[in-house]
């Protein structure tokens, strides 16, 4: 479902934005 992949999505800017602000 397009709900599953908008999570994934999400999750995936909070894993690049935690790695920016290291």
């Amino acid at each position: 479902m397009v709900k599953t992949d908008f999570m994934i999505y999400k999750g995936y800017l909070v894993v690049h934005f935690n790695m920016l602000e290291e």
